[in-house]
């Protein structure tokens, strides 16, 4: 049985998971369901496409909008940390995204860090704040996969 740090460890790291299944999949509603209503987030700090917006939904549709740009996105944490105390928890996440560009036979893989604040609200845990900062990316030429036959 997990004890009470476990079980919110745990469920920080479950809505950062489905976060990045929500972008992958194009899911508004689960992508939604990520953020607290009221959230907040930076996107590409220090960047020239630097973007603050508030508002889950207004959160997922951008979201949403930016990688509708890509014929297919994958992304996942490399690792995490959460520090839970009560009803609140941090997190910083390290990431790496592949997205293959739409017009181009291109695949751009990207490093990223995400430092999240995050709330208990109703027994459930959400991104309140998020700052998404671009560490390193390398490009690649896209090919078909080959399936045997």
């Amino acid at each position: 049985m997990l004890n009470t740090h476990e079980a919110h460890d745990f469920a920080v790291r479950a809505v950062l998971e489905q976060y990045f299944h929500a972008i992958d999949s194009r899911n508004e509603i689960l992508l939604t369901e990520c953020f607290a209503p009221d959230a907040s987030v930076h996107y590409h700090k220090g960047f020239e496409a630097e973007v603050r917006l508030s508002k889950a939904d207004a959160i997922a549709r951008f979201l949403l909008h930016r990688t509708s740009q890509y014929r297919a996105t994958n992304h996942h944490a490399s690792n995490t940390r959460v520090v839970a105390t009560g009803d609140s928890a941090s997190a910083v996440t390290y990431a790496v995204a592949h997205v293959v560009l739409a017009q181009k036979p291109k695949i751009l893989v990207r490093g990223i860090r995400y430092d999240d604040q995050l709330a208990l609200t109703d027994g459930r845990w959400q991104i309140q704040s998020r700052l998404h900062v671009p560490l390193w990316q390398y490009e690649a030429v896209s090919v078909p996969p080959a399936i045997p036959h």
